[in-house]
């Protein structure tokens, strides 16, 4: 049933075949993981520094714009069908393990993606789906570099240098919209498919990645392929994607990004569109070119990361052993055997 909603769901920014609600689906549980806890529903009772999944999402938080249509609402017909069962917050995390084994599968990449951690006996906050926060919420946002991103990640969840660049590989799915974020356009050419085409991408040197201020409706810039040849379909990251190679939170007395515009000063190595200043390499551009060198390795440290994520804070979770990803609709029935009559009737014996 979840794999029909994901094939059928479309909205008014992707097609149909781009399969927006994985990617919608698992922005869901990060935003839900990534929210503080909230054990009351009041402001008052906000506890900023223990961040949990809850299945609860402030829905008033600019940040958050778009997810209960684009993920919520959708999925809120199938929890109907099994809440008094399981929580909503082990729901979602089980409909993000769907999501991304499936787009995984649709990769034509070699590379497995290891079996999905399912885990259950997460409570829902008292207000779920909805969920009360306060100006202390701090979120990683999209138009600051890796420093932001890094102590956000650190400070929560203590992930390591690899896990945190894993995390960004999420990026490959789905894309960006500006009712939403601001922020226009898609990561790759390929937003259904879970692998690491996010950091190919974005570490490819013919892309030539260049900034735009052209339409970005909350005016805060984005980085676009410039390089890219005629045919070629045009991408988009961010500052807290362009920053996992590039130290443009640097230096910090006069750092090249600025924080009110999102505008960058400098461009990577190997940039050569018109003379600029050269960034340095920022400490993540060497786990970014692992990923771009072995998809597996990608994927083994973003399950590492994704497990790390989705059981913070979290005790007497039970775990379920899972069979390996198949898509049911894609195997061929069994038939059942029907036994060929005899010759002659065959005469039991009635005493």
């Amino acid at each position: 049933e979840l794999l029909n909603k994901i094939d059928t769901f479309n909205n008014d920014f992707s097609a149909q075949s781009d399969k927006p609600l994985a990617a919608h689906i698992v922005r869901l549980v990060f935003h839900d993981c990534a929210g503080p806890h909230n054990p009351g529903t009041a402001v008052e009772t906000v506890n900023n520094d223990k961040r949990i999944c809850d299945g609860c999402i402030d829905i008033d938080l600019p940040d958050h714009r778009g997810i209960y249509a684009m993920a919520v609402e959708p999925l809120e017909s199938i929890y109907e069908k099994y809440k008094t069962r399981i929580s909503r917050s082990d729901f979602w995390i089980s409909a993000g393990n769907v999501a991304l084994e499936y787009t995984a599968s649709l990769s034509s990449k070699s590379g497995t993606l290891p079996s999905m951690p399912y885990f259950f006996g997460r409570q829902d906050c008292q207000l779920s789906p909805d969920a009360v926060t306060d100006d202390n919420t701090d979120f990683v946002m999209g138009h600051l570099g890796w420093d932001a991103a890094f102590a956000f990640f650190r400070e929560h969840w203590k992930f390591t240098l690899k896990q945190i660049t894993a995390l960004f590989g999420a990026h490959t799915l789905g894309r960006m919209h500006a009712s939403n974020s601001g922020f226009d356009g898609q990561w790759t050419a390929h937003p259904a498919h879970f692998d690491n085409e996010y950091f190919v991408q974005l570490f490819n040197v013919h892309n030539q990645w260049d900034q735009s201020l052209n339409d970005t409706a909350n005016g805060l810039a984005q980085w676009t392929n410039a390089g890219r040849e005629s045919g070629q379909p045009e991408l988009t990251m961010l500052n807290s994607d362009y920053g996992l190679l590039a130290r443009i939170d640097e230096p910090k007395l006069d750092p090249h990004l600025d924080v009110e515009t999102g505008i960058v000063s400098c461009r990577a190595k190997g940039f050569e569109l018109y003379e600029t200043e050269q960034c340095l390499h920022e400490i993540s551009f060497n786990r970014v070119e692992d990923f771009v060198l072995d998809n597996q390795l990608f994927y083994d440290e973003f399950v590492d990361a994704w497990t790390m994520l989705v059981n913070n804070h979290q005790i007497d979770l039970t775990r379920v052993i899972a069979n390996p990803f198949v898509d049911p609709r894609t195997q061929t029935p069994t038939a059942t055997p029907i036994n060929a009559p005899t010759a002659s009737p065959t005469i039991h014996p009635t005493t």
